[in-house]
């Protein structure tokens, strides 16, 4: 009898699907491969005994890293617990008996049947960051991946900047340090691995802070040095403004506001310099805004004055429409209007006060009206002193005044009753 020895395998195993096709990133999940053995797909007829008929130790492999453990389930499944890893559309791979992965003898791999899941942020902390960035920010959750994640281009990503630096501490917590940016309310997202998980509405950049505002008038019209900053009531004055966070460049959207009158335009400078040209108005002592990205808290109080009102003439107009260039003796019994001419009276009719003021006190116009930037008329009220300044009041700022004054016709003595002789003696 003559014998041939002839080289025999049994099918390899052959995977076609995978239940439960998602697990956590610190592994242990069960997950079940189905493959076609000798009672399915690739199957020849043979002498000998299906190698899937009994459990051979077989070894299970999902991408590149054994299963935890591998359990032999019938000639169709296996269970393999997953070890810890990362990312999506992982491959899957068992080899049975003799064989094993080195040398890919007697083996089957399937392709893309299980992905990791992706990470999932619940929470942060340090929820701040400068505009310049480079605050720590911690990310809790999830799937974060397992240690040496980083490998896998895991980022942290503030809004849609990427942070600069990324630190895996475990599956659960990770940190980065922030990007450059401006705005509140941002989301803060975790990449693992080409997996996203994102919390929203839960990180703010430091808001705008003002710390100083110059520019504008160096002197009043009287010449007295400001002690804040002055802009003309026609609009138009440049201010600085200086303060910190107003963001790393001039990209961001921005507004200022003087009181409650928005800038006419904003120019960035640097994070701490932001230039702003002041739109026409009237009043003094007041706030000074800047919002940077909708995110408004850059105010500093009593830090704006529009020029002052200031007097320079004063014109008597009479029943016959003559103009006086005075305002010297009108009748006691008032009555009289007379037209205050000056500057910075306001662009529009700002409820102006007037009133006549004595060393004593003062007495305010029967009525008061504006008529222009340059011009007010006052009627005037019934009185008798003398030397009596005149003063308007714009938006609770009083004019000042040239120096001229005011003042009531002398009393007239036309007659005496009781006879027109006496004693020297008034007696």
């Amino acid at each position: 009898t003559q014998s041939e020895l002839v080289r025999f395998s049994y099918d390899v195993p052959l995977i076609t699907a995978a239940m439960q096709a998602n697990g956590p990133t610190g592994g242990g999940t069960n997950v079940t491969l189905e493959y076609g053995g000798t009672t399915g797909f690739h199957s020849i007829t043979m002498f000998g005994q299906d190698f899937a008929n009994h459990d051979y130790s077989g070894r299970a492999k999902l991408h590149d890293t054994d299963c935890m453990a591998t359990l032999w389930s019938s000639a169709t499944s296996l269970e393999c617990r997953i070890p810890a890893g990362e990312c999506v559309a992982r491959s899957l791979a068992f080899t049975v008996g003799v064989g094993d992965f080195n040398n890919r003898s007697h083996f089957g791999t399937a392709i893309g049947l299980f992905s990791y899941d992706a990470p999932a942020v619940s929470g942060i902390e340090n929820g701040t960051s400068p505009s310049s960035g480079e605050a720590t920010i911690r990310l809790v959750g999830k799937n974060f991946g397992s240690q040496g994640a980083v490998d896998y281009t895991s980022m942290v990503r503030i809004g849609e900047t990427t942070a600069n630096v990324t630190a895996w501490y475990s599956d659960t917590y990770i940190a980065g340090l922030t990007p450059p940016g401006v705005g509140k309310d941002l989301s803060a997202s975790l990449i693992v691995c080409e997996q996203e998980g994102t919390i929203t509405g839960v990180f703010s950049y430091y808001p705008p802070n003002v710390t100083d505002v110059a520019g504008g008038l160096e002197a009043d019209v009287l010449g007295a040095v400001p002690t804040r900053a002055m802009a003309a009531q026609t609009g138009g004055s440049t201010l600085n403004i200086s303060g910190t966070d107003f963001g790393m460049n001039g990209d961001y959207s921005r507004a200022g506001r003087f009181g409650g009158t928005g800038a006419e335009a904003t120019e960035w400078t640097s994070d701490t310099f932001i230039l702003c040209k002041v739109a026409r108005g009237v009043c003094g002592m007041l706030e000074t805004v800047m919002t940077i990205q909708d995110n408004h808290g850059g105010t500093k109080a009593d830090s704006l004055d529009y020029d002052l009102p200031y007097v320079t003439e004063g014109v008597t107009v009479s029943d016959q429409g003559e103009f006086e260039n005075t305002f010297m003796n009108r009748p006691a019994s008032g009555g009289t209007t007379i037209s205050m001419n000056g500057m910075n009276f306001g662009q529009s009719g700002y409820s102006p006060a007037a009133r006549l003021i004595s060393n004593v006190n003062g007495t305010a116009c029967e009525a008061t009206t504006w008529v222009s930037l340059t011009s007010a008329s006052c009627r005037v009220p019934s009185g008798l002193l003398d030397t009596i300044s005149v003063e308007l009041t714009v938006c609770a700022q009083i004019a000042g005044f040239n120096g001229t004054h005011f003042s009531y016709d002398a009393p007239v003595v036309t007659g005496a009753s009781g006879g027109t002789n006496g004693p020297t003696s008034g007696v």
